[in-house]
C-alpha cells in the first residue's frame, strides 16, 4: 500500500534568541582615536598640498600643448614653403628643357 507518512519531528530543541540576550561592553581605544584624529590631520594638509601640485603639474601640461601646437603650426608652414619651392623649382626646370 502506498499511504504517506506523516513527517518526523526532528528533536532539535529550538532556541529563542531573545530569551538571552548577549550584552557587549563598547569601550573607545583613546590611542587608537588620537592616532585616527592625527592621521585625518594629516591627510587634510596633505591634500592641500596635493592639490597644489597637480595645479603646477596641469599649468604645466597646457603650457606643453601650446608648445606642441605652435611647433606643428610651424612644422606646417615650413613644410607647405618647401612643397612650393620645390614646385618652382620643378617649373624652372620643366622650363630650361623645354627650350
Amino acid at each position: 500500500m502506498n499511504q504517506m507518512q506523516p513527517m518526523q519531528q526532528f528533536n532539535n530543541p529550538v532556541v529563542d534568541a531573545t530569551s538571552h540576550p548577549v550584552l557587549q561592553s563598547v569601550q573607545i581605544d583613546e590611542d587608537i582615536l588620537l592616532k585616527c584624529i592625527q592621521f585625518w590631520r594629516t591627510r587634510t594638509l596633505l591634500s592641500a598640498t596635493i592639490e597644489k601640485k597637480l595645479s603646477e603639474i596641469d599649468k604645466q601640461l597646457n603650457m606643453l600643448a601650446q608648445v606642441d601646437v605652435a611647433i606643428r603650426d610651424v612644422l606646417a608652414k615650413y613644410e607647405h614653403n618647401c612643397t612650393r619651392k620645390n614646385s618652382k623649382m620643378n617649373n624652372l626646370v620643366d622650363a630650361f628643357f623645354c627650350f
